[in-house]
């Protein structure tokens, strides 16, 4: 985006799309999971904030966590060429739930250009299931919180009794010294998406002349 002479009907319309985007993104990325037990915390989604570039009287640009502006050499836009859209996502999750979700953009036949991949260790916390909620010492529940008979959420299996546990089950035999383990652990990756918008070219005199006759 370049130039305070662009109208606002198409900063509305690319605002638009950089909500498909961002809508179809996640959608991959949740589709990239094999099973509901495989790890992915989404951490950060950050896109350009295009209705505040080069518009004359805007308040100075701002910081804000779910915004990115990219360097010039980190975009594929030109001048009067092409005019893109920009986007960063960040998650932790293991290397083939990536794999699979790049595959998934690279074969969409969406006009997305993956423009990097950055990867570091995930943090300690990322995959740290939420604390335990405190429960009263009458053995309600805390306020805000339904009846105690209601449905549990799916995925949920109810309390069992005691006397209803199954039996433990033996632990399963050391891995032999000298066979090769690969563990897989999780990883933060944080990728870098362009959205291209080709320009088509302003129509030269002549083929204006013919228009009009």
């Amino acid at each position: 985006m370049s130039g305070g002479s662009t109208p606002r009907s198409e900063y509305l319309t690319d605002i638009a799309i950089e909500d498909k985007v961002i809508n179809y993104l996640l959608s991959e990325l949740l589709a990239a999971k094999e099973n509901k037990d495989m790890p992915l915390v989404l951490q950060a989604v950050q896109r350009e904030p295009i209705e505040l570039v080069a518009v004359p009287g805007q308040l100075p640009q701002r910081e804000n966590p779910d915004e990115y502006r990219p360097k010039p050499n980190e975009t594929l836009r030109r001048e009067g060429v092409m005019k893109t859209l920009y986007f960063k996502l960040q998650f932790t999750a293991k290397t083939d739930l990536l794999r699979r979700f790049i595959n998934n953009i690279r074969g969409s036949g969406y006009p997305i250009v993956i423009r990097g991949v950055e990867v570091s260790p995930a943090k300690a916390d990322a995959l740290k299931p939420p604390a335990d909620i405190s429960i009263p010492a009458d053995g309600g529940l805390p306020p805000g919180f339904g009846d105690a008979s209601a449905a549990l959420p799916p995925g949920f299996d109810a309390p069992v009794s005691p006397e209803g546990v199954a039996p433990a089950v033996p632990a399963a035999p050391a891995v032999p010294a000298q066979q090769a383990v690969v563990k897989d652990d999780a990883s933060e990756f944080t990728i870098s998406f362009e959205y291209l918008i080709p320009i088509k070219p302003a129509p030269v005199a002549a083929d204006a002349d013919k228009a009009n006759n």
